[in-house]
């Protein structure tokens, strides 16, 4: 999901005719976002609210603030609030289901997406969060046409192919999957997760040298990824060697103790 912080060109421009204190305070809190600091800045946007009730932009990224310090039901009221503004903003409608993802609450954040692309149908990033969430809902089909659009838009943002190649596995059609992976590796050769599902892919289909050979790669991008180890343990496994399956089973427990996922009996595709 891309999250845009406002610009603030308007206001400069104003500054020479002498800013209002809402103005100063919205300044003052996107300076303190862009340091990272989000607990200051929605005090400082607050404070510009307090004095502006009607700026839509420090709606905006007081919701983005409380987005990024997980008040997500804060976020989503302001971004309502900024929709009832402006409501033909689309990127208000794409963030507030990013906002509404973050719980699971899939059918209202499809409901924005959706309503996003009527008002902006060139966004790839709401074409892929819209792709997304279709592949969360288990709707693969719908998932690819939303992704086939997102990749026309954007053919060179390789994540869209890494999660279109999911889609793909999901719906059975596991070549086609393997050629999004080998696409999304293509652009970019350090991209740990198409390495890793390009293995799972190719141990469904028996080639257990080459899953290898991408899970050795995944674990030389990721060394502290369990799933990596788990998924290389699979290979091995399935290829006979149990003493290094086990290693690897090993590993990914040291790599993450508390987590389950080295009890399982068979690798799964994940999203990034």
């Amino acid at each position: 999901m891309i999250l845009s912080i406002a610009a603030v060109t308007v206001l400069g421009l104003a500054a020479c005719l002498g800013l209002s204190d809402a103005e100063k305070r919205f300044n003052s809190g996107t300076e303190l976002m862009d340091e990272g600091r989000y607990e200051e800045a929605i005090a400082e946007f607050d404070l510009a609210l307090s004095r502006d009730g009607s700026m839509a932009a420090a709606f905006r990224n007081r919701a983005l603030a409380e987005q990024r310090t997980g008040s997500l039901s804060s976020a989503i009221k302001d971004y309502t609030r900024l929709i009832e503004l402006n409501p033909e903003l689309a990127l208000a409608y794409q963030n507030r289901a990013s906002a509404y993802l973050e719980p699971g609450d899939r059918q209202s954040a499809l409901a924005d997406l959706e309503r996003s692309l009527e008002l902006d149908g060139q966004s790839a990033a709401a074409q892929t969060q819209l792709g997304l969430g279709f592949l969360d809902l288990g709707r693969g089909e719908e998932a690819i046409i939303a992704l086939d659009r997102a990749i026309d838009l954007v053919p060179e943002f390789f994540p869209t192919y890494g999660n279109r190649g999911i889609a793909y596995s999901k719906t059975g059609e596991i070549q086609l999957a393997m050629a999004d992976y080998g696409k999304a590796i293509e652009l970019n050769p350090t991209y740990s997760l198409a390495y890793r599902n390009r293995g799972s892919a190719y141990l469904l289909r028996g080639k257990l040298e080459l899953a290898i050979a991408d899970l050795d790669r995944t674990i030389e991008l990721e060394p502290g990824n369990s799933t990596a180890y788990i998924s290389r343990g699979v290979v091995r496994a399935a290829s006979g060697n149990l003493t290094l399956a086990v290693d690897d089973y090993t590993l990914a427990i040291m790599a993450d103790p508390t987590s389950l996922n080295p009890y399982l009996t068979e690798a799964q595709p994940m999203t990034g």
